[in-house]
């Protein structure tokens, strides 16, 4: 009978461990359902009592680093104070130290006196990988501070390697010491060996970058090629179309990493893609960015009486500053407007086309002033809701549109909100909101909106009718926004 009571007990205290045990997706869950700072402080407090390995630090550091850095620098400070010696404490402190120097200094000491504690390693080689492989080469001016102690620390790279040969951390912060460094061919043998250990870090933003810092153009062309060949997208395409996937993917490539020569020989080699109207955009980005007005004028001036379409683009992209200030660019840009002035029923006709409906899935969100806005309250209007985050760039581009058409166009009878989602730091939404002056109605949005409304990106651009149903939705942003609003509210007020 005492076996079995003793037995008891101990099932009791096992299962109730387990309850208690620390879940990062439980976190995540609580946390970005707090209302406030103050409640999401008391879930950070909440499972830092339950916090015991490394990796569950370093997500509540995470979080709290945005939302409190003085409480969070002042916890782990105290913590170390307590414990002087522990290898854990003083990689949890230095990591989230503001001055690169003091990560050296700290991560030095971890990897000499814990040389088996990963994360040492995982402190100083990673702050090498911030501060001095993003500079050009070891030649260059700003490589000049951290040299001398790089050259004392370099050896920590193949030890790294040494004891932790399974850990993709390692191979991935030896592969970019050795592409700062130029050793391409001993970063090629590397890429080989974490490809046959299917390293997790092995995407298309890694290769891409790679095949460029390295110069291996043939390889990323290759690359790209097999990617769009192997798509289930691009299964029913012509060898044709595929083509094209790729001469769009390539330069797209390209002009985002700034390898603008091979950009343009390229396209001074293959002509025939500047008929393609994407790549004439970037063709015209790229010449802006490289002073070569002559060129995008010569473009402008083909296209003008034919691409209406690309008015909107050209008068919002902030990427053609260096053409704007050109003498030429009124002239050219008043024959854009005659096309697209030309071509305005039929795009309207094309929006109109798109329209549905969806009943909206009612909810009750908080606005900035903490009142409660309730979907259904707004029957009899039009509601149009943007789902946006502050770090989303496409959602930045939308909302000065979204912005402007409020203030400038929208007719009497509509309600817009800007639904804040899949934030992190929620203590930045309200200034993000008031430092740009937007007119927007601000709502916190919550996680089961977007399973709600069928959206996995943002911006989400929905527009709800009268009777509560979603008639029209964007996704993404679009130059054309600012006129498909006009187009949706009018559609919608008939």
């Amino acid at each position: 009978m005492h076996k079995r009571l003793v037995l008891a007990v101990l099932m009791a205290v096992f299962f109730f461990l387990n309850l208690q045990a620390f879940a990062a997706q439980d976190f995540t869950t609580e946390f970005k359902a707090a209302a406030d700072d103050s409640t999401a402080l008391s879930v950070i407090d909440k499972y830092l009592k339950l916090a015991e390995e490394v990796e569950d630090f370093r997500l509540l550091q995470g979080y709290w680093q945005k939302l409190d850095a003085a409480g969070c620098n002042n916890y782990f400070y105290d913590l170390l104070q307590k414990q002087p010696k522990s290898e854990l404490y003083i990689y949890l402190w230095a990591r989230i130290q503001a001055d690169p120097a003091v990560q050296i200094k700290y991560g030095r000491y971890l990897v000499q006196y814990h040389p088996r504690f990963e994360y040492g390693y995982r402190l100083l080689l990673t702050t090498y990988q911030k501060e001095l492989f993003s500079t050009p080469g070891p030649e260059h001016d700003s490589a000049k501070p951290w040299l001398k102690d790089y050259k004392k620390d370099r050896k920590y790279f193949a030890r790294f390697l040494k004891y932790f040969p399974d850990l993709d951390t390692a191979s991935y912060l030896n592969i970019g010491m050795l592409v700062w460094e130029g050793k391409v061919d001993d970063a090629n043998k590397l890429l080989a060996e974490a490809q046959a250990a299917n390293a997790s870090w092995l995407n298309w933003q890694f290769y891409t970058s790679y095949y460029l810092q390295t110069d291996q153009i043939l390889l990323l062309q290759a690359y790209l090629r097999r990617m769009i060949d192997n798509s289930s997208l691009t299964q029913n395409l012509s060898a044709e179309d595929k083509e094209q996937q790729f001469e769009q993917a390539y330069l797209t490539t390209l002009l985002v990493g700034e390898a603008y020569q091979y950009f343009f020989d390229f396209i001074n080699t293959n002509p025939a893609t500047l008929d393609n109207a994407n790549i004439q955009t970037m063709y015209l980005l790229a010449c802006a960015q490289n002073g070569m007005n002559g060129q995008a004028f010569i473009l402008l001036d083909k296209i003008a009486d034919n691409s209406g379409s690309l008015y909107s683009w050209l008068l919002n992209d902030q990427g053609l500053e260096a053409l704007r200030q050109d003498e030429r660019w009124e002239a050219i840009m008043a024959r854009f407007k005659r096309g697209w002035e030309a071509e305005q029923d039929t795009r309207k006709a094309d929006v109109i086309a798109t329209r549905f409906s969806r009943p909206a899935p009612l909810w009750a969100l908080q606005d900035a002033a903490g009142n409660t806005v309730r979907l259904e309250d707004l029957r009899g209007e039009i509601v149009i809701l943007d789902f946006w985050a502050t770090w989303c760039e496409p959602c930045q581009k939308a909302m000065p549109v979204l912005d402007r058409w409020m203030k400038t166009k929208m007719p009497q009878g509509v309600r817009v909100f800007s639904v804040n989602v899949w934030e992190e730091d929620k203590a930045g939404v309200l200034p993000f909101m008031t430092e740009n002056g937007y007119g927007m109605t601000l709502l916190y949005g919550t996680d089961n909106l977007s399973t709600d409304y069928g959206f996995d990106g943002i911006p989400y651009i929905c527009v709800i009718d009268k009777l509560g149903n979603i008639r029209y939705e964007e996704r993404g942003f679009t130059n054309d926004l600012g006129e498909n609003l006009s187009f949706w509210v009018e559609d919608l007020l008939r």
